[in-house]
């Protein structure tokens, strides 16, 4: 498939990193549910789609998510099954207050083609839309692994 128009979003990628980071450098006892915290400008911006005509190919959504989650779709089920996300995680032994743990920083790239999610680090986004496209994005470093 090749691609024929472009959109690069200037995102400010550095102050989601911020966020993350002072955020994750709180002690737990101190953190508010970083559910409450997340909003404008936090809010999942797109960073860069791919078009073939007027259709979507790809989408890359920049996310901010607690360490145990793999995609904010995944936080929109019910509570209870959010608690087992959680456990998974945690190998069956999750914290009480699973909304105050920490977070991560995620690109997560839909492809509506074939109707598939993938969630990768920042740097590996970097990777994946090559250099032309990469050198419009900050480098940025998040104290919290993605994985």
């Amino acid at each position: 498939m090749i691609a024929s128009k472009e959109v690069i979003n200037p995102v400010d990628v550095d102050a989601y990193a911020k966020a993350v980071n002072d955020y994750n450098s709180l002690p737990i006892e101190e953190r508010k549910d970083w559910r409450k915290l997340i909003g404008k400008p936090y809010d999942n911006p797109t960073l860069y789609e791919t078009y073939n005509g007027d259709n979507i190919v790809l989408e890359y959504a920049l996310e901010i998510l607690p360490e145990w989650s793999t995609s904010d779709t995944e936080l929109d089920v019910l509570a209870d099954e959010v608690r087992d996300i959680a456990e998974d995680f945690y190998n069956g032994d999750a914290p009480e207050d699973i909304f105050k743990q920490d977070l991560k920083l995620v690109v997560v790239c839909y492809d509506f083609e074939t109707n598939d999610r993938m969630t990768m680090d920042y740097d590996d986004f970097l990777k994946a839309v090559g250099s032309n496209v990469a050198s419009a994005f900050s480098r940025v470093t998040v104290d919290a692994p993605a994985y």
